[in-house]
């Protein structure tokens, strides 16, 4: 059982949503199942954890009262980035097809008859292709942390050398009022302790 992928199942037919979450739920823990857009997007945000590779299962063809597939797929894309689609769909409609690639967020498509076999297969498709993105992502994530600290030990530097000119000025500076004051003492002209009278 894969503990750490999570799976958003969104379907609004009863029977293939109790199918789908039937057969995902015995290959892994954590799946959440929706009948509709507007719920998908609600179990969406309560469990998303960017450090955890995301799989959503969408139907398209739903009633739009509820919030489509297509709706909560736009949205997803927009709230997270660790994630792969996969669509399931019985339809042959090749206008369905060309809003699917439209989207340009779909990773795979699962068209019925019902095959298990099938289903895992792209099932596992998308569980890798979800996999590399948070991989991908996680190094991206690194890198700006590490960009960060590189920027902040660069400021500290610069901080520190900022500080060393502005000490080299100042020793400099009192240099100056040390010569101003030797020469004054040491100036024939100036009354010595013994001319000082009271």
């Amino acid at each position: 059982m894969n503990q750490f992928v999570q799976i958003l199942l969104l379907e609004d037919s009863s029977a293939e949503r109790k199918l789908y979450s039937r057969v995902l739920k015995q290959r892994f823990r954590q799946v959440y199942v929706a009948a509709s857009g507007h719920t998908a997007i609600s179990i969406l945000e309560e469990i998303h954890d960017p450090d955890v590779p995301l799989v959503l299962i969408s139907d398209l063809e739903m009633d739009p009262s509820g919030g489509t597939g297509r709706d909560f797929l736009v949205y997803a894309g927009k709230f997270c980035s660790n994630y792969a689609t996969m669509i399931i769909s019985g339809t042959r409609d090749p206008r369905l097809i060309t809003r699917i690639a439209d989207l340009g967020i779909v990773s795979y498509y699962y068209k019925g008859p019902w095959d298990e076999e099938k289903f895992f297969d792209s099932v596992h498709r998308t569980v890798e292709a979800a996999c590399e993105k948070t991989y991908l992502q996680q190094l991206e994530d690194d890198a700006a942390k590490s960009l960060e600290l590189e920027a902040s030990k660069m400021q500290t530097v610069a901080t520190a050398h900022d500080a060393k000119n502005l000490l080299s000025v100042l020793n400099l500076a009192l240099d100056g009022i040390n010569e101003a004051v030797v020469d004054t003492l040491e100036t024939p002209d100036a009354p010595g302790p013994e001319q000082i009278q009271e």
